[in-house]
């Protein structure tokens, strides 16, 4: 069965580490409840690996084999999500 799941991305720099199935579809990621969030669609019986993502401020360096999921306004700030093919 096909479900919307939210997963707290931290406003930190470092690679962080979401166990979600590698089909899950990313839907939204956007600034709520005090906090970063990431919207996904995902089939519930999906088998579930480790994927990494990393927020970047406008201006940063972009890691290698990464790839952009999406980007949110904070006020006068931009942040950048990316997911990582290889960590």
């Amino acid at each position: 069965m096909r479900t919307i799941h939210k997963y707290p991305i931290k406003l930190v720099f470092d690679v962080q580490t979401i166990d979600m199935p590698i089909s899950a579809k990313v839907l939204h990621f956007a600034e709520h409840i005090n906090g970063l969030w990431l919207w996904v669609e995902l089939d519930d019986e999906a088998p579930v690996n480790p994927r990494h993502f990393q927020v970047i401020g406008t201006g940063g360096k972009v890691p290698g084999k990464s790839r952009h999921v999406a980007t949110i306004l904070d006020g006068s700030l931009v942040w950048h999500l990316y997911e990582k093919e290889n960590h």
